[in-house]
């Protein structure tokens, strides 16, 4: 009762003490963080510690003192009294010293807290002698139990010696002291009696006596609860050793402010501290666990052993005794690690944190000393375990904290034994409980998992359902040590794969560095080359390609055909191909222009990346033939194909482009490799292998752009060497290949034009043959491809064919047709792109019209020129588009006079329809201002091998349409010089030629006196012609211009002689008489 009384008084004492603090508006500091003050070790100072004599006066009541005896006593005055200046001096240094002492007491440094205060001891100021020799009686008992009974000792002499206030309090505070160490009695706790300790600090503090040996008081009034688990009124009592502190020390009236920062921080780390003091060993714990954290494993292990001792029914007692466990294995000791944990699960399997103790000996199994047997029986243990822990609220929330290791655990087990639907469930479960940094690792294990396919190659592991490894045989046997060594480098993979799985490329690198060093005992040649190809697996994923090059090459040398050995083959070249690009291939440089592929220095690059490539031939090879089911097998067969292109071995190249093809046929790198092959093949004119790709390229990948491409190019090429049967073939086959390609006929545009080419140039012996096969190319192309970019001038080109290369008016009909149908205003029209289809129309409609007139329909012809009208073409100069114009105009006047623009003389000289028609055609080219035309037209007649008078007339013709051409000017002289040849002297036109001759040459040099004598040759030679009157006329006019009389007046009068009553002879008349002397 009287424990109990003298707490609950103290309780009210300090909530009143509190109101007052209150009421006068003090702040309240928040709790600092700071441990309490232990018990320190016995120190060597203890020992010669001597206490003060006793004072001779007799010892006063326990009273109040006045001013007066407290000056008397050697007090300090009070603020507002003026002491001497040697006193307030004197005082400074006390209370500093004090001060000192506290500070260093509280911190618990002992032996400077007493060597402070050991000068003050022999002081002649009574209050700073009795409060130094209570700070050596507090060092002596908190020094331990072999001094406690000194500073008893000490504390009694006090007692005799000062009747001071303070003393008698701080006096209370050494029995409160004791109570608290006093050794239990029987039936008593065996803390002390920290009920009696509260009941003294709370009678000492209801006094109410100034100074700092009350926060004293409080503060061990606090410790006092706090041994009594009273945690709120040990707060309360803190909290009042603070506000008081901090009131007085503000007041500053009976002490320095500073004398009470020492209280002031030592009650803040207690209330800091009372965390601590609610959980009974949470503070070794947390100093175990810095032990633990900073790698010192025995220290930190044993003060784990203490807490599970001191504190067996707190919550950190079990969890001392799982990191006992991690204490062992820092220590390099797993199977003790092992057998501590088994002996924890074995006091209470689901309790509190054995769900972590599981996960560590699963953990350990599996990965440290490999024992599969007892990670299958942890695991088995720790899945009955669950459900009980789960539901048992004290162990709960321990089990579920771990719930992401444990399920982890279960996974891998469930996982190694190849029960992947066991193991696909415990990673989902470990996935959902996963923290945030690894929870983007668990759909890749899920899904191997699920994936249902065994963790190992059959090659390298003897794992399966509810089998277990026997690894964790105990037995003493040699052939238990055989079979755990057998077991254990397999369970070692399969760990190393998990971890790669995961992600924790470290973590796989050391276990399968643990079977490729034989650390495990001798793997086989399977098992060796796995862990050396596992090991160059994780070191891609750290993009280590160099090394992980290196550890494939290896792993194939060990074991060449294991079933993963198709991946090491893709990866090794893979790593040369990328290595030769890296070193010769074009930088990523999207504002540098890209190489000159002609220049010397792009084709040495190009030979040097082609050479280093093709080092990987060798492993793209292996891949091919021994991985026929590999998942890289398309990816090796371009490959393969691609280098043997690259290096020209065509035969190579083209069986694997083809086997390729044959088994892919929805490859994405298929078709452009056919496409390179083929094209390549084309170049060097291998045309069966060549045709053989282009045909494998358009049955295999019909929708590939690719293949009517490449049927193009072979095509082009077969068409260029002259092949046109083999070209007329591809071209069929683009066609069917490709049938809604705009472009599917374009060879058969090629092969007319290329037809075109050679009747233009060749032998006049097969020059028609040639038209008809460019005519015939064409119409296949028209017919082909009804929307084809080159539609517009295909169907030109047939009527040119017809009219001018075969001067066939019946073909040239046929062709109007279909053209005339093409060039409708109302179809809309494809160009190519080049924006030439209104230049188009324009050239088809002219010749159609061309077409209507040759044939005698005068108003068709008359409705299609106007059609046509104007050239379209945007680029072209004015001048340009006028003559066109000016040219349609003069042709709209031929045609609206219905007549023909052929002379009939001409006409009637010609033999064969071919002539008549090739005579019109160029006269009418003349007269539209296409003198381009007319040259064509009329050079086709002089290749028909026509008679004297009809080529004469094609010659003076084409010297009209050579001199209508400004730059072939002077090529119109040289073909009427032909026509002075006999052979067209008798000829109506040959004759008419030197008139024209005498013309042009006057009209391209300009002297008078070079053309005279043609003109004179003219109506000399030919009187009756009649252009010898315009020959003689212009004879005339040039001597008058040349100033030459006498040519001038026998000009005139045979002029006159011949034509007195023509128009011009008035004034040849007047020429004459002008010309004749006067006399004067």
């Amino acid at each position: 009762m009287h424990a109990e009384t003298g707490s609950q008084g103290g309780i009210r004492f300090v909530t009143l003490l509190l109101a007052v603090v209150l009421a006068l508006g003090l702040a309240w500091p928040a709790a600092a963080r700071a441990g309490p003050v232990g018990a320190a070790s016995p120190a060597r100072w203890l020992g010669p510690l001597a206490l003060a004599a006793p004072a001779k006066a007799k010892a006063k009541p326990a009273a109040k003192p006045s001013a007066r005896e407290a000056s008397k006593a050697g007090a300090a005055p009070k603020t507002g009294q003026l002491a001497p200046r040697g006193e307030q001096a004197r005082d400074e240094k006390l209370y500093k010293a004090l001060t000192a002492a506290w500070s260093q007491f509280y911190a618990n440094k002992l032996k400077d807290a007493a060597a402070t205060v050991e000068p003050l001891i022999a002081s002649e100021v009574e209050w700073a002698r009795v409060e130094a020799l209570h700070i050596q009686a507090r060092c002596l008992h908190a020094a331990g139990p072999q001094y406690q009974a000194r500073a008893a000792q000490t504390w009694s002499r006090l007692q005799a010696q000062s009747t001071l206030n303070a003393n008698l309090i701080r006096l209370e505070v050494g029995k409160a002291l004791a109570a608290m160490a006093a050794k239990p009695s029987a039936g008593e706790a065996p803390k002390g009696r920290p009920a009696d300790a509260a009941a003294t600090l709370d009678a000492a503090l209801r006094r109410g006596i100034p100074g700092t040996c009350t926060p004293e008081a409080a503060i061990e009034l606090g410790r006092a609860y706090v041994a009594q688990k009273q945690w709120d009124n040990a707060k309360k009592a803190f909290d009042f050793a603070v506000a008081y502190s901090q009131s007085q020390a503000k007041a500053g009236k009976e002490l320095p402010g500073y004398v009470y920062a020492p209280f002031i921080a030592e009650a803040k780390e207690a209330i800091a501290h009372l965390k601590y003091d609610r959980n009974e060993g949470r503070e070794e714990f947390e100093h175990a666990e810095k032990l633990r954290a900073d790698k010192k494993y025995a220290e930190a292990g044993k003060l784990y052993q203490a807490v599970a001792k001191k504190y067996p029914e707190s919550n950190y007692a079990p969890r001392s005794e799982l990191h006992l466990g991690h204490c062992l294995l820092g220590l390099g000791e797993p199977r003790q690690a092992v057998q501590h944990w088994q002996k924890f699960i074995s006091a209470q399997p689901s309790g509190p944190w054995r769900g972590q103790a599981y996960s560590e000996i699963i953990d350990l199994c599996l990965q440290t000393v490999f024992d599969l047997d007892n990670a299958v029986r942890f695991a088995q243990l720790a899945q009955t375990s669950l459900g009980p822990a789960m539901s048992d609220k004290s162990a709960a929330a321990s089990w579920q904290a771990g719930m992401f290791d444990l399920q982890l655990g279960l996974g891998i087990v469930a996982f190694i034994r190849n029960d992947n639907a066991s193991a696909a469930a415990a990673f989902s479960r470990a996935a959902s409980a996963a923290p945030k940094t690894v929870k983007k690792n668990f759909p890749a294990l899920i899904a191997a998992a699920k994936a249902g396919k065994p963790l190992l190659p059959a090659e390298v592991s003897a794992f399966g359902p509810g089998a277990p490894s026997g690894a964790g045989s105990t037995s003493g046997s040699s052939q238990s040590t055989i079979e755990n060594r057998q077991s254990s480098i397999p369970l070692a993979l399969a760990m190393g794969r998990i971890y790669r799985l995961a992600g924790d490329e470290d973590a796989s690198r050391r276990m399968f560095a643990l079977v490729s060093s034989a650390k495990l005992g001798r793997p086989s040649p399977a098992q060796l080359a796995y862990a050396r190809f596992a090991t160059g697996d994780a070191l891609d994923s750290d993009k280590k390609h160099a090394q992980a090059r290196d550890e494939y090459v290896e792993s194939l040398k060990a074991f060449p055909r294991g079933s993963w050995q198709d991946e090491s083959l893709f990866r090794v070249a893979r790593f040369i191909q990328n290595e030769a690009d890296k070193k010769f291939g074009l930088p990523d440089a999207k504002d540098k222009p890209a190489p000159d592929p002609n220049s010397k220095a792009e084709q040495e690059r190009l030979k040097k990346l082609t050479d280093a490539s093709a080092a990987s031939i060798e492993y793209w090879s292996l891949l091919v033939q021994h991985f026929p089911k590999s998942r890289h097998r398309e990816a090796a067969l371009f490959q393969a194909a691609r280098i043997f292109a690259d290096t020209r071995k065509w035969p190579e190249a083209a069986a694997l482009a083809d086997k390729l093809a044959a088994e892919y046929p929805n490859s994405k790198s298929a078709p452009k490799l056919l496409y390179e092959v083929g094209a390549a093949l084309a170049a060097i004119q291998q045309w069966p292998d060549a045709i053989k790709i282009a045909d494998r390229l358009a049955s295999a990948y019909p929708k590939e752009p690719f293949a009517p491409k490449l049927l193009y190019e072979v095509g082009s090429a077969l068409l260029k060497a002259g092949n046109f049967k083999d070209t007329t073939d591809l071209a069929e086959k683009m066609i069917a290949a490709s049938p809604k390609d705009p472009n599917r006929a374009k060879l058969f545009y090629d092969i007319g034009a290329v037809f075109c080419e050679m009747a233009r140039d060749g032998d006049p012996a097969t020059v028609e043959q040639l038209w008809r096969h460019a005519f015939a190319a064409f119409s296949r192309y028209c017919t082909a491809a009804p929307e084809g970019p080159q539609l517009g001038d295909a169907h030109i080109r047939k009527i040119d064919i017809a009219l001018e290369g075969l001067l066939d008016l019946s073909l040239a009909r046929s062709a109007a047709r279909t053209a005339t149908s093409w060039a409708s205003p109302l179809r809309p029209h494809t160009d190519g792109g080049d924006g030439n289809s209104g230049r188009l129309r324009y050239e088809c409609l002219l010749r159609v019209a061309l077409v209507a007139f040759l044939d005698g329909q005068y108003e068709e012809s008359i409705r299609l020129v106007q059609l046509a009208g104007p050239e379209p073409i945007p680029d072209i100069t004015l001048g340009a588009s006028k003559t066109n114009s000016i040219g349609l105009h003069y042709l709209l006047r031929c045609i609206q006079a219905k007549r023909p623009v052929t002379p009939q003389r001409a006409l009637h000289d010609t033999t064969t329809e071919k002539q008549r028609l090739g005579q019109q055609l160029g006269d009418l080219y003349l007269i539209a201002m296409r003198p381009d035309k007319a040259e064509a037209c009329f050079r086709r007649v002089l290749g028909l091998g026509a008679n004297p008078a009809t080529e004469a007339y094609a010659l003076l013709q084409l010297a009209i349409a050579l001199d209508r051409q400004h730059r072939r000017r002077p090529e119109a002289l040289t073909v009427l010089h032909q026509l002075r040849q006999s052979r067209y002297a008798d000829t109506y036109w040959g004759q008419y030629g030197l008139f024209r001759l005498a013309l042009f040459t006057y009209n391209q040099h300009q002297d008078s006196r070079e053309v005279m004598p043609l003109y004179k040759q003219m109506f000399t030679k030919y009187p009756n012609h009649p252009k010898a009157y315009s020959a003689l006329l212009c004879y005339v006019l040039d001597a008058v211009d040349v100033g030459d009389t006498q040519a001038l007046a026998d000009g005139a009068t045979l002029f006159l002689g011949r034509y007195g009553d023509s128009p011009h002879a008035a004034y040849i008349r007047t020429l004459i008489y002008s010309s004749t002397p006067r006399k004067e």
